[in-house]
């Protein structure tokens, strides 16, 4: 799932599993936490027409269009409380969705990917939760390592630059 797509630091690794993996077709479409942003209007002019969904939506939909029972999901306890408390009660397993790193750490899922020769996933900061978002970590490592996709990022939501301002700030006075 993503929030702009194209971003060559993920399209790396795509390519990479494309490669490595020959019997396995990547499929992309839109983070359901999306469609908040765009009717929002979260760094964004809002559009009250988005149609607002759950990451459910997402996944029931992907079922019928791949014509598969299950989802695999990457989740685990300790991504959060909330998570950990509904996997404690109702196991690897709710309906037709699995969760089969539920009782990894971050710091295993690493290890696994190490021992198995597998790319590290990039790091944006040191925070235990990573990926693509609207925070100061993210867009200065974009803006480092990988200019062209903070440039998508700012085409597609425009006031978001306003976080490398207040981080540029910050950082000065330190």
């Amino acid at each position: 799932m993503y929030f702009v797509k194209d971003l060559e630091h993920i399209n790396r690794y795509l390519r990479w599993a494309e490669t490595k993996y020959n019997n396995v077709r990547i499929v992309q479409i839109p983070h359901w936490n999306l469609t908040y942003i765009l009717r929002s209007g979260t760094f964004c002019a809002p559009n009250p027409k988005v149609r607002l969904l759950k990451l459910s939506d997402i996944d029931r939909a992907m079922k019928l269009r791949e014509g598969v029972e299950y989802s695999f999901l990457g989740m685990k306890k300790a991504d959060s409380l909330n998570r950990r408390l509904m996997m404690n009660r109702d196991g690897a397993v709710i309906g037709s969705k699995v969760y089969p790193l539920m009782d990894w750490t971050n710091k295993e899922v690493l290890q696994y990917m190490k021992v198995r020769g597998l790319p590290e996933p990039v790091r944006y900061g040191k925070k235990a939760s990573n990926g693509v978002g609207f925070n100061p970590e993210c867009f200065s490592y974009l803006r480092e390592h990988y200019p062209g996709d903070l440039k998508k990022i700012l085409e597609k939501f425009p006031l978001s630059e306003k976080i490398l301002i207040d981080y540029d700030r910050n950082n000065e006075r330190d």
